[in-house]
């Protein structure tokens, strides 16, 4: 059900790497580990700490991004707040 320590810190050495393999570590590890992955038959009944952006099915989650946005439109977010300084 989840990514074995090997499968984690194959994914962080091709990222620290940088050379555009991600998406054939991910394959690999599809391959051996599938279920470490959520489908269009899992998301359904997955619980999200923040909305899906994208619109994913989902049972709930606990953070709107509408009210994160709404947030960073009254008081600004870091990044707007570093670029004025």
């Amino acid at each position: 059900m989840y990514l074995t320590r090997k499968e984690r810190q194959a994914l962080r050495d091709v990222v620290a790497r940088g050379d555009g393999s991600l998406d054939e570590v991910i394959w690999q590890i599809r391959q051996i580990n599938p279920d470490a992955f959520h489908s269009a038959d899992t998301l359904p009944g997955r619980r999200f700490h923040h909305q899906p952006v994208r619109g994913e099915p989902c049972v709930s989650f606990a953070r709107s991004h509408v009210r994160r946005a709404a947030k960073d439109a009254a008081y600004g977010t870091g990044e707007q707040a570093g670029a004025a300084a």
